[in-house]
């Protein structure tokens, strides 16, 4: 598929998606949000603890996972969030919901400080929301900004990425890239999901 084809179908798709996610109702998100992190705090697995882990603060129509943040901070995690810095986002260690600000897209963020910040080689798994999912490869579509596909292509970044998100988001496939970012595991408030391309691997 040509790259202007593959960005018009995206442009389609994230117009959907947002669409579906603004019918839901608040309820249901946040029903949903509690069992996303059941599933996260019932499987510790997921978690590196040879790294920080990166969650985010959330948009209004995504899981709010923010309360992992003092359940990881009491097992030993080091934990960080992104800040938005221009065109690119950079990791900020964070203790507790007082290092957080609300940031320029209206979430949570951590506060740009020389000393909390975090190298992107030191990541060691990384929560990453998005629109849609694709359950055939583990393909991402995100809001179009390429934030977590700079983070997740960085040279140094040796971690792994965990898709977060509600079942909605998940389909068939989603349009891809060679420079996207392939996720090896997404959990909704269904359980996890593991993309039939990688399974056996």
């Amino acid at each position: 598929m040509k790259e202007e084809t593959i960005q018009q179908t995206k442009g389609e798709l994230r117009r959907r998606m947002k669409d579906t996610l603004r019918a839901t109702r608040e309820e249901d998100r946040r029903r949903w949000s509690d069992a996303v992190y059941q599933h996260l705090t019932t499987h510790e697995s997921w978690a590196d603890s040879a790294g920080v882990v990166a969650i985010f603060g959330g948009m209004k129509y995504e899981p709010e996972i923010l309360r992992l943040l003092p359940w990881l901070a009491k097992r030993g995690y080091a934990v960080a969030l992104f800040g938005i810095e221009g065109e690119t986002m950079a990791p900020y260690r964070v203790h507790g919901v007082e290092d957080l600000i609300v940031g320029p897209f209206g979430v949570l963020e951590p506060r740009l400080s020389p000393e909390s910040a975090v190298r992107v080689e030191d990541l060691g798994t990384v929560l990453v929301p998005g629109l849609a999912f694709g359950v055939d490869l583990g393909s991402r579509l995100g809001r179009g900004k390429g934030y977590y596909d700079r983070i997740l292509g960085h040279p140094g970044f040796r971690g792994s990425p965990v898709g977060v998100a509600f079942q909605i988001q998940l389909l068939d496939s989603v349009p891809c890239e060679q420079h996207d970012i392939l996720l090896p595991r997404i959990v909704t408030e269904a359980g996890w999901h593991l993309p039939a391309g990688r399974k056996g691997a």
